[in-house]
């Protein structure tokens, strides 16, 4: 895991917990990269940081590329399930610069 996702991940739950903890009921939302989303031990990192922040994954929403799809869809997919089942949110950036719209669906769009 690259050092600085694994901080701005940890920063950011944390922060998101103190929120909650002081009655705001905020979801935080980080950008990750390709490499990242592909990474061995990525979902691993992310279930530990939420677990240790006492946060649901409920509490984040995780921001990739298209383009991130696209370098491997089918590994993609199945992170992208995983990171669903966990509760969190996962969102398609810039939508329509060059992912092949009938795969979409192929996704299980969620929330």
């Amino acid at each position: 895991m690259q050092e600085l996702t694994a901080w701005v991940l940890s920063e950011s739950l944390a922060q998101c917990a103190e929120w909650r903890d002081s009655g705001r009921k905020l979801i935080m939302s980080v950008n990750i990269t390709t490499t990242n989303l592909l990474e061995d031990g990525f979902t691993d990192l992310v279930a530990k940081l939420l677990r240790q922040n006492n946060l649901t994954g409920s509490s984040l929403v995780i921001e990739i590329t298209e383009t991130s799809i696209i370098t491997d869809f089918a590994r993609s997919k199945a992170v992208i399930e995983l990171l669903k089942t966990m509760g969190i949110v996962v969102s398609i950036d810039d939508f329509r610069c060059g992912f092949h719209v009938a795969r979409v669906p192929e996704l299980s769009r969620g929330r």
